[in-house]
C-alpha cells in the first residue's frame, strides 16, 4: 500500500515538472496598469505589454517604474480566465518615480463586468470621491481638471469605452489630459 502511494506521488511530481517551464529573467514594469479583456482585470505592463495582474511578492505603486528580477513560470495548461505566465519577485533592482510630464494612454471602460448588472450591482469603475476626483477600478485616483469636466461627464453618460491620455501629479494620482 505504501509503495503504491509513493509510486503515485512520484508520477504526480513528474507530471508537475512537465506542466510548467521556469526561468529567471529581468523585467521592466511601466508606471501604470492596463485594463485587459474588456475590464475583467487590471494588468501590470511588463516590458511594455500587459501580462499579469500581479507579481507574487511585489507591491506595485502607480507612478513608478521598476526593474525587477523575477522567476517566470510559463504554464502549459493555464486557467481559461488567467495568464499563461506567472511571475515571482526575486529582487527589486530599481524603483524610479516618473516625472509629471510623463504621459501615457489608458483604456477607459465604462463597466466593471461584462453582461447585465445583477440586482443593485455597481457596474461603473468610476466612483466619485469629490467633484473632479474619481477612483478608477478602486485602484488609482483620477483627477479631472475643471476645464475637462464637461467632456468627461459626457463620456460617462454615453457609457462607451474610450482611450484617455494621462499624466501623474505629485501625489501618485493620474490626471486626465484628453481623449484619444
Amino acid at each position: 500500500m505504501l509503495q503504491r502511494f509513493l509510486f503515485i506521488l512520484a508520477v504526480c511530481s513528474s507530471l508537475a515538472a512537465y506542466a510548467q517551464n521556469d526561468r529567471i529573467d529581468t523585467v521592466w514594469v511601466e508606471p501604470y496598469k492596463s485594463v485587459s479583456y474588456q475590464a475583467f482585470f487590471k494588468t501590470l505592463n511588463i516590458n511594455s505589454r500587459p501580462y499579469s495582474e500581479y507579481i507574487q511578492g511585489f507591491e506595485f505603486e502607480w507612478g513608478n517604474t521598476y526593474e525587477l528580477v523575477v522567476q517566470v513560470t510559463v504554464l502549459e495548461n493555464p486557467p481559461m480566465d488567467g495568464s499563461s505566465i506567472e511571475y515571482k519577485l526575486l529582487e527589486v533592482l530599481e524603483k524610479n518615480s516618473v516625472p509629471q510630464a510623463y504621459t501615457f494612454q489608458l483604456s477607459l471602460h465604462h463597466e466593471v463586468y461584462l453582461g447585465p448588472p445583477m440586482d443593485g450591482e455597481e457596474t461603473s469603475p468610476f466612483k466619485l470621491i469629490e467633484p473632479g476626483l474619481f477612483s478608477y477600478f478602486d485602484d488609482v485616483e483620477m483627477v479631472i481638471p475643471e476645464e475637462k469636466m464637461a467632456e468627461f461627464e459626457a463620456f460617462l453618460k454615453k457609457k462607451i469605452d474610450r482611450k484617455g491620455i494621462f499624466h501623474f501629479d505629485d501625489g501618485g494620482r493620474i490626471v486626465f489630459e484628453n481623449f484619444k
